[in-house]
């Protein structure tokens, strides 16, 4: 048995093969810490919110603390957000901990794996997943999992580029970073992370809006999550924005897919010279930041306008977006533990 487990800023998720069918686990990554009282925990205990006590604090998780934050004015936060210092936020752990758990069965094998994926970012980029990645490795390992890790952009070319023989370009979308890979035959032969994502976006607009929250320190910060509200209710099409809103994130999102574009057009031919190449190559894409109307139309006047080394045929945006990444985990790991099985193609 194996299972997939996706973490990024925004949500945690699980995906697992149960007899004949797969079965998934999602929850909102983030949390609501209320100062301690009793009035308080009644009115929690009334609104049957589920809440953990952590010394002076009452804890809500996933959904329920954005009903909690707006039930006590408070702020929701991330454990996982760029703004989280988790090594230095016990609530955070312990926040992090309780996800996983949500989210993760115990392994009923010994040798059972699962597949982690989540971005790398180096100390380079500004900000390291490193301390992130060892925490959720060892959370998922007293679970008891064997760990294998696996790029975001690689599970999105094994969930979606089975028809091109896993050969293309897979681009991951996600909040904390944009993680890219070019494949040939299930082999990486570009590779790179940007530290850039939808949360860059909500940045902007949250700049734009004035949307402001305390941070843990008592410092204040940009509120991320209010500004995401505002782009998943963004109701036109990024090709043709009509508000003033509309036109900002339309313009945020050509900034983002235009400075990703440019860097895979400076890395592609160094990465596919000497290799034969099809004709022509698909991209698939997946993350939350694509499932805006009109994000497969940019992207596509995106990629016309520059002089791509390789031909782009079709820009495939997966129909099952949750779990598109997930999906890709879970056959990386079925692969992991079958090691006979292969995904270069047979010789005749």
């Amino acid at each position: 048995m194996t299972i997939a487990l996706t973490v990024d800023s925004n949500r945690i998720r699980s995906l697992r093969r149960q007899e004949d069918h797969l079965a998934g686990r999602s929850c909102h990554a983030v949390y609501t810490a209320i100062e301690s009282s009793e009035r308080r925990q009644r009115v929690i205990d009334w609104a049957e919110m589920p809440y953990a006590d952590f010394e002076d604090f009452l804890v809500v998780l996933g959904d329920r603390a954005l009903e909690a934050a707006e039930l006590f004015a408070v702020h929701c936060r991330r454990p996982f957000g760029a703004q989280a210092s988790l090594l230095s936020d016990p609530i955070g752990r312990q926040v992090t901990s309780s996800l996983v758990e949500a989210v993760l069965p115990h392994s009923t094998n010994a040798d059972e794996i699962c597949s982690l994926i989540m971005p790398t970012l180096s100390s380079r980029n500004g900000r390291s997943t490193d301390g992130l990645r060892k925490f959720v490795s060892r959370l998922v390992e007293l679970r008891g999992y064997r760990v294998m890790t696996l790029e975001p952009s690689m599970a999105i070319v094994l969930a979606d580029l089975s028809d091109c023989a896993y050969s293309g370009l897979g681009i991951s979308f996600g909040a904390l970073a944009t993680d890219v890979c070019l494949a040939r035959h299930g082999v990486d032969v570009l590779h790179f992370t940007l530290p850039t994502g939808s949360d860059w976006i909500d940045e902007q607009i949250a700049i734009a809006k004035g949307l402001q929250i305390e941070s843990s320190e008592g410092r204040p910060s940009h509120d991320i999550i209010a500004a995401a509200q505002c782009r998943r209710e963004f109701a036109g099409t990024l090709v043709s924005p009509k508000s003033t809103l509309e036109q900002l994130i339309s313009q945020l999102y050509s900034e983002l897919l235009g400075g990703i574009i440019d860097e895979i057009v400076s890395r592609l031919p160094l990465a596919t010279k000497n290799r034969a190449w099809r004709d022509s190559i698909n991209v698939a894409c997946a993350g939350e930041a694509t499932w805006i109307p009109g994000f497969g139309e940019l992207l596509q006047s995106q990629l016309r306008s520059r002089k791509m080394p390789l031909t782009i045929d079709q820009i495939l945006l997966g129909d099952d977006a949750n779990y598109a990444v997930a999906r890709g985990g879970l056959i990386a790991a079925e692969l992991h533990s079958d090691p006979g099985t292969s995904l270069q193609p047979a010789v005749a």
